[in-house]
């Protein structure tokens, strides 16, 4: 996205039509700017201004309520709809909070549940009437959309919220908009997921249902490549992209061939209004020829608002026409600076792109205007970066972080990475090794589609981005991007790892992005939630790194037998992905906890099935929340859960009930089909190298029902690093005695032949 293109094609618009919009946004307007900077020789140093700062907090917490449509669209076709409801405890945001409720005798009890309705505002007729546990989000309520009528325009809906015993000055309100409209019967249908921010498309090779979609292409030139010949839009195709972004539009002539040709090979497409958004009117000319394209994806109106300092209300004007003429379809813009204007302009936009370019950068220097480059003067094409690969994890960061300032739900974050650009701005283009390793950053931080500038011919580096492209946009590991949401892993003692990991089923996919220049040939270990039996597959990239190579990323599926929950929306990660889920409600103080936990494990490790039936431990004094939910108050506790309703109950240790319990699930788990959850297997890609490395393949680890008492006699220390109760009781003894009479147990204990080891001494899900 070149700056000096940008910025004359944008000023023949505007003087070429009495309808665009006119005005700059920031101060000083006279003087030419980019991000509020200016940035020729001999301009004064100036603050921008529009800079977002985190709100001031308040002395204690305030309970802040918020609701929202699951979905950014339903159509009459569905019968059933989502609302998410928010309930968190904020410094920031919200109304005041008092943690306590009547009871009975004059009495008191904490505030530890919410009730509401929700309600249309214009009929007041309810849709929810449910309630919430204090301090959580992504809370999601099912409601019957045949009480509404579809219709073009959206639905107001309030939310009212009381204690479940109330004081009269203890009540939330909030409101949203929900869109029901009618089903189409030609062209496509996208709808954003307002809980994990991934698309759902919908056309007639969908059969009208909604399927998830990862965008994942370029930016294109249409007069140097697409519109050239179909043959070059299926080559595109073929590489393995989901998307594109012609950079062209119906007011450059008659370019319905080349949209055909799109259609035909059935690529998902970006309609590019940069040149035209300012001009409502040739945007409401325009639209009619697009909105019904069967591969249709989304309109892209604003391409650097804010670097151009487009007129603050602008990208909002043309959003609030196309929501009014095609509200089947999410709008979408990029923005190029770290902090100006956020609000504004980012208001304009369902989801929201980011465009730092970190490599071949003078972060203190501007190749192209001969200028010091600081936070209030000058221009070096990466606004406010440091010239380091994570510039573009720092911007996904920071515009999550801003939407939270401003206490809005949180839009869907796309990454735009630096390709082959052509500009002098910077001094080279990336190669393909940290083109990887900016993906992999992307995904960690939550980018849910990636597009990247510029496809103009076949060539190496386009080859390199349709590697990932492949990986990432085939399940399982779209299933992960798109249906979770990634937890961050501080690597102590290595600053340049950075790592993540996300939870589906019973399943983790972990990526790791390293960021040094220079080899390293060293173990590095970091925690994963749950127990983990090994690496099912490796989609990409090695676990083992070996000199000369640099490793720059890596993505791999590990399985987990038994998930540890970490959090409420985790928790309802892991029902939503499975048929049933065995929940073990412990604490690590519980005595009668420790005594069942193996045959739990056990059972575990022979019942587990993707997708069926999923296992996780919930530590009740970390996760008060979910323990909440369920009123446990005794440990251990069990529960079966089909979906998200109570089927069984053991409490105690009672190892028959569960075992029953468990095998009636497993059983009635085993007659339907299985939710999402597959294994990925195919070759990653060892980076540095020219083809992909084999991947892993699945290992599984299963103990015999009845233990072989030859092998428990002849050689106790071996048959005791076996899996199973047997195994375990063997473990026990022989540690207990080998401690027994130690002066130093703990250095006995790692010593002793009956402590466990893993192979090649290293621990599950560590890189080395």
């Amino acid at each position: 996205m070149g700056l000096l293109s940008t910025l004359a094609l944008l000023h023949l618009c505007l003087c070429g039509n009495t309808l665009a919009q006119k005005g700059v946004s920031g101060s000083h307007t006279d003087i030419p700017r980019w991000c509020g900077k200016p940035y020729e020789v001999g301009s004064p140093n100036l603050d921008p201004g529009g800079q977002l700062s985190p709100p001031e907090p308040s002395p204690s917490p305030m309970l802040y309520v918020q609701v929202q449509s699951r979905h950014t669209i339903y159509v009459s076709s569905e019968n059933t709809g989502e609302i998410i409801v928010d309930a968190g405890l904020s410094y920031t945001h919200g109304m005041p909070f008092q943690n306590v409720t009547p009871t009975g005798n004059n009495g008191t009890a904490p505030f530890g549940m919410l009730e509401f309705n929700i309600m249309l505002e214009e009929t007041d007729r309810p849709l929810v009437t449910d309630a919430v546990a204090l301090n959580t989000t992504g809370n999601l309520f099912q409601f019957d959309l045949g009480v509404l009528k579809p219709r073009l325009s959206p639905y107001n809906i309030v939310i009212y919220g009381t204690p479940v015993r109330s004081y009269r000055n203890q009540s939330y309100t909030a409101t949203t908009e929900l869109y029901y409209l009618p089903t189409k019967s030609n062209g496509s249908t996208v709808k954003v997921d307002n809980l994990y921010g991934g698309m759902l498309v919908s056309n007639t090779a969908t059969n009208q249902s909604f399927t998830p979609l990862l965008p994942f292409g370029f930016y294109g030139s249409c007069s140097l490549y697409f519109n050239y010949s179909l043959a070059n839009v299926s080559a595109y195709k073929d590489l393995g992209f989901t998307a594109v972004n012609p950079v062209c539009a119906y007011t450059d002539g008659d370019l319905g061939y080349l949209f055909d040709w799109i259609d035909s090979v059935g690529l998902w497409y970006q309609y590019d209004l940069r040149y035209s958004y300012l001009n409502l009117s040739s945007v409401s000319d325009q639209v009619p020829l697009v909105k019904d394209s069967e591969y249709f994806l989304s309109w892209y109106t604003a391409d650097e608002p804010d670097g151009t300092k487009d007129a603050l209300n602008s990208t909002r004007r043309a959003y609030d026409l196309l929501k009014r003429e095609d509200p089947y379809h999410p709008t979408g813009l990029v923005l190029n600076c770290y902090n100006y204007y956020f609000d504004e302009y980012a208001s304009g936009a369902d989801y929201i792109m980011e465009d730092a370019y970190p490599v071949g950068i003078n972060a203190t220097w501007s190749r192209r205007w001969n200028t010091t480059v600081n936070e209030t003067y000058g221009d070096c094409g990466c606004d406010d970066c440091i010239g380091d690969l994570r510039d573009v994890s720092d911007r996904l960061d920071a515009f999550y972080n801003y939407q939270a300032w401003l206490g809005e739900p949180q839009k869907p974050l796309w990454s735009v990475l630096q390709a082959s650009i052509r500009e002098d701005y910077w001094a080279r283009d990336p190669t393909p090794e940290e083109s990887w390793a900016m993906m992999i950053l992307s995904f960690n931080h939550g980018a849910k589609a990636i597009m990247s500038w510029d496809f103009r011919e076949m060539s190496p580096l386009n080859d390199a981005h349709a590697e990932m492209a492949r990986v990432a946009t085939t399940p399982p590991i779209s299933h992960f991007l798109l249906q979770a949401q990634p937890q961050r892993i501080e690597v102590k003692g290595h600053d340049l790892l950075d790592v993540a990991y996300w939870t589906l089923g019973g399943q983790v996919i972990i990526g790791v992005a390293n960021l040094d220049y220079i080899s390293m040939n060293s173990s590095v270990a970091f925690d994963l939630p749950g127990s983990m039996s090994g690496v099912a597959s490796q989609p990409w990239g090695s676990l083992k790194w070996e000199p000369p190579q640099i490793i720059r990323s890596q993505l791999f599926v590990m399985s987990a037998k038994v998930v540890s929950v970490t959090s409420q929306s985790h928790f309802k990660q892991i029902t939503a992905s499975s048929t049933y889920t065995v929940v073990d409600f412990y604490a690590d103080w519980c005595g009668p906890c420790k005594v069942i936990s193996p045959i739990f494990e056990q059972l575990a490790a022979a019942e587990s099935k993707p997708g069926r039936i999923t296992f996780c431990k919930v530590n009740v004094d970390n996760q008060r929340d979910v323990a909440g939910t369920y009123g446990i108050s005794a440990m251990p506790t069990f529960l079966i859960l089909k979906g998200s309703s109570v089927k069984e109950t053991v409490r105690g240790a009672n190892a028959t009930a569960l075992r029953t319990a468990v095998l009636s699930a497993a059983a009635d788990a085993a007659k339907g089909s299985a939710k999402s959850s597959a294994s990925f297997s195919g070759s990653g890609q060892t980076l540095g190298s020219g083809s992909g490395a084999s991947a892993n393949g699945s290992r599984s680890v299963s103990a015999p029902v009845i233990p072989n008492m030859g092998a428990m006699l002849s050689s106790p220390a071996a048959f005791a690093q076996g899996r199973g109760l047997p195994q375990t009781i063997v473990r026990f003894l022989g540690l207990y005695f080998s401690t027994l009479f130690s002066l130093e147990p703990s250095r006995a204990a790692e010593e002793s032949p009956f402590a466990m080891k893993k192979p090649g001494g290293a621990r599950v899900g560590s890189v080395r």
